[in-house]
């Protein structure tokens, strides 16, 4: 079991984000950008299936970038059935990545 990592591709979040678990993850092709987009992956490896992780590409949807209020990238934000649970702006590795969304969705050991 692992989540699943996909790329937003419709214009309304609402119904990818209704019940379920999800870490949105606002991007562009940036230097710190690239260098946690492979912390991502194996992050994703250690989550439940019941996590969605869902890129969304500033330039691409940046109606998404304002209803969060995204003001630099990466910026990271946990939803849970759509409830904001955390953000966080900047890169981070992936132990911090890991330990942020376990708390958020009250994972943690």
């Amino acid at each position: 079991m692992a989540a699943a990592i996909v790329e937003l591709e419709e214009q309304d979040l609402g119904q990818m984000l209704a019940g379920k678990k999800v870490v949105l993850v606002f991007w562009v092709w940036c230097a710190p950008y690239r260098r946690m987009n492979r912390d991502l992956g194996l992050v994703a490896k250690q989550l439940p299936d019941t996590i969605q992780v869902i890129m969304v590409n500033i330039e691409d949807h940046k109606h998404a970038a304002t209803k969060y209020k995204i003001r630099a990238i990466p910026t990271v934000v946990i939803l849970d059935d759509g409830e904001q649970k955390d953000t966080f702006i900047g890169e981070k590795p992936e132990g911090e990545l890991l330990d942020r969304i376990k708390k958020a969705f009250d994972l943690t050991e």
